[in-house]
């Protein structure tokens, strides 16, 4: 019984060590306490634009918008944006998140990698496997 608590509380151990943090500071992301992205953020009516930036070049490398669908006091209907200029790529998902929360989704599929980068193969199995073509279905 010792040794199963044991492995229990190592394995459990790992698991904590192994997962990874995003945390911002002032106009920087950090992940486990390293700098990756330089972000910034505005409104636009009630909806939120995420800008993140390549720390060196100052390029953005990944835009997130959130849109309600004009109907601030229903949520149903939410979905964001997200866009990535130096592909030409994006893709719309239904809800709406904290920044934090995409940025683990996209670190999670290793879109997004440790160092701030994009992985473009990743990148094109993500938008297979989670665009939901909000926009066009609306029309």
């Amino acid at each position: 019984m010792k040794n199963l608590f044991l492995v229990v509380f190592v394995l459990f151990g790992i698991s904590i060590s192994n997962a990874q943090k995003f945390n911002f500071k002032k106009d920087k992301v950090l992940l486990d306490g390293k700098e990756i992205l330089k972000n910034d953020w505005e409104y636009i009516g009630s909806n939120v634009v995420y800008h993140l930036y390549d720390l060196e070049t100052g390029d953005e490398i990944i835009m997130i918008k959130t849109d309600d669908n004009s109907t601030k006091n229903y949520s149903d209907d939410d979905y964001v944006r997200i866009r990535f200029p130096k592909s030409d790529k994006e893709l719309e998902m239904k809800g709406r998140m904290m920044l934090k929360a995409y940025l683990q989704i996209l670190h999670k599929n290793k879109v997004l990698n440790d160092d701030g980068s994009i992985n473009e193969i990743k990148l094109d199995e993500f938008i297979k496997n989670y665009d939901e073509n909000i926009s066009n279905r609306r029309r």
